[in-house]
């Protein structure tokens, strides 16, 4: 995945530095903006289950959790437009990937308790093509790129008849991603803007048990999955 990475970024480079003329040849044209959703892996074992079981007065007597379920994606970022319809696009912001529960058990009453987080903070860059419409005021675009996602992962189990389990790791994986979507201007240069973006994360994580030191370790996850996203920006 790293040559991988290496070659998007030489090629999204290579692209807009063929465009370096036309930079000059057109007034500069920038865009800053923020955009948030939800997002949801493509990965089963990130996405993991969250299961309960019920006796026959429908009492909860136990709780299988794992994995992370679905989160947010919020990310801020800036667009430069060195052609006509080609723009480099440079964003960071945060995924979180929360599944928590709380529930007493019958017929002890007792609390089992579950958190699990995983949270990356993406560095990424992405060559858009902007594709203006006829008599339209909505302009689509597509686009691809590469990043790396600085990565933290803790599970915090805590079982009502049971040990407590506490697991940890960090990793940087790097990722590439494809992009859609479409904006359409609001007011004085503020732009709407919805997004759809597809994300391929792999990378090598040890997670290690604080309380028993034991490591599991993964290669090669997946951490990605599918963002869907609303925003607003500036163009200027």
């Amino acid at each position: 995945m790293k040559k991988v990475f290496v070659i998007v970024i030489m090629g999204v480079f290579s692209i807009s530095i063929g465009f370096v003329p036309e930079v000059f040849a057109q007034k500069k044209l920038f865009t800053v903006g923020i955009r948030s959703g939800q997002f949801h892996p493509t990965s089963s074992q990130i996405q993991g289950t969250e299961q309960v079981a019920y006796n026959a007065g429908g009492s909860p007597t136990s709780v299988t959790v794992s994995g992370f379920g679905d989160g947010a994606d919020i990310g801020i970022y800036g667009k430069y437009l060195f052609a006509d319809n080609l723009g480099l696009m440079f964003e960071t912001g945060v995924i979180i990937l929360k599944r928590k529960i709380s529930m007493a058990l019958a017929p002890s009453g007792d609390i089992d308790r579950y958190e699990n987080t995983l949270t990356a903070f993406p560095i990424t860059v992405s060559l858009v093509h902007d594709i203006p419409l006829a008599d339209s005021t909505i302009v689509p675009y597509l686009g691809f790129g590469a990043g790396i996602y600085i990565s933290k992962w803790e599970e915090k189990d805590s079982p009502a008849a049971g040990s407590r389990t506490w697991k940890k790791g960090t990793a940087t994986p790097v990722g590439m991603h494809f992009l859609a979507g479409f904006n359409f201007p609001a007011y004085r240069g503020v732009l709407f803007d919805c997004e759809f973006r597809y994300r391929q994360i792999n990378g090598n994580w040890k997670i290690k048990n604080v309380d028993t030191n034991i490591v599991d370790e993964f290669r090669d996850l997946n951490t990605g999955g599918i963002s869907i996203r609303l925003g607003l920006s500036y163009k200027f």
